[in-house]
């Protein structure tokens, strides 16, 4: 949900009071604080609040933040264009006949078929809606990369932010009874110098990076050069898998944008932890392309894929790792359009 408002490029203002939204959710993704109340507490602008909240209910997942089932349905509904408006509007005036299935055949006048139809788009929807994660991840960079166009000075600022937070206490005078504290203060010794010996290998893995994909910082190009974690390996003197885990779930700040430090490895395939990495199970972009394309063309028009259900096929069949942003970055290159535009009509 979070990552769709920032792919939507919401200004700063809504993504606040999305923000404001999102974490005053129940356990059923259901928004049921007192509007009014609730702008009040926040001193948050009504208007501006409810427009905020339409955003969030009308992207996907559709129907996050409504204030009950009812609202939900009609939410999933009104952006599925094949359920018509006749039948949006008996389950907004008829709730209970709906959720008893009970349809007047001289008002609607649809098949049993067609009825059913009907249903099984909006159970679809709401499976999965149910089976997606709707939480919000806060990014922090681990290396800001800044550029002075000026000077022309390509400057790297690690966020060195968990080793600054440790602090091993000393012990003045230790006595035979401060045996426990002791060994409990070498164990934490221990813990720090992996925590830097870690920060340290990742050092030199995003120095190295910065100087490779130099001609991306200074604006010569938009596209990232060509390296692979063998050749970074080659380079720094590490074990490829070394390498791999140090550069997961790791965040790159490159003018107000974050970029997934593995992104910064345009042939990097992510493969599953237990999986070893070796030269046969490196790709390029282009594999990820056509595996994509083909993926797309051989799904049911009726009902296409979504990005994340493409990023588990990808994850299941092909044993390769790919987010959610990934999918749309490869989708868009292609020209494909999301899969609410791939939709054929019935």
């Amino acid at each position: 949900m979070w990552d769709n408002l920032i792919f939507q490029k919401k200004d700063e203002k809504t993504l606040i009071y999305a923000k404001l939204i999102l974490e005053n959710l129940d356990e059923n993704y259901y928004f049921s604080e007192n509007e009014e109340f609730f702008c009040r507490i926040y001193k948050l602008n009504k208007v501006f609040f409810r427009k905020t909240l339409l955003v969030i209910q009308n992207s996907e997942p559709f129907g996050v933040a409504t204030k009950d089932l009812h609202e939900r349905i009609l939410i999933i509904c009104r952006n599925n264009k094949y359920i018509p408006i006749k039948f949006i509007l008996f389950i907004e005036n008829n709730w209970e006949g709906f959720q008893k299935k009970n349809f007047p055949s001289s008002i609607l006048k649809y098949t049993t078929k067609k009825i059913k139809f009907f249903y099984e788009k909006i159970e679809n929807q709401l499976h999965e809606f149910r089976i997606r994660n709707i939480s919000i991840d806060y990014i922090y960079p681990d290396v800001i990369v800044t550029y002075n166009t000026e000077n022309k000075n390509l400057k790297i600022k690690f966020n060195h932010k968990f080793s600054q937070d440790i602090e091993i206490l000393k012990i003045e005078k230790a006595e035979t009874s401060d045996e426990f504290y002791k060994n409990k203060i070498k164990d934490a010794e221990m813990i720090l110098k992996s925590v830097l010996r870690r920060e340290n290998t990742l050092s030199k893995i995003i120095e190295y990076l910065t100087i490779h994909q130099q001609d991306f910082f200074e604006h010569k190009t938009d596209q990232l050069h060509q390296i692979s974690i063998l050749d970074i390996s080659e380079k720094l003197k590490l074990h490829p898998s070394t390498i791999y885990r140090s550069i997961q779930n790791k965040y790159l700040e490159f003018e107000k944008k974050m970029y997934p430090l593995a992104e910064m490895i345009p042939k990097t395939v992510h493969f599953k932890k237990d999986q070893k990495i070796n030269s046969e199970k490196t790709s390029d972009q282009t594999m990820i392309l056509n595996q994509l394309k083909q993926i797309i063309q051989n799904e049911d028009k009726t009902n296409p894929f979504s990005d994340e259900k493409i990023a588990q096929i990808f994850q299941e069949k092909e044993n390769v790792s790919l987010s959610r942003r990934v999918i749309v970055k490869y989708r868009e290159k292609l020209n494909i359009s999301n899969s609410q535009k791939r939709k054929i009509k019935f």
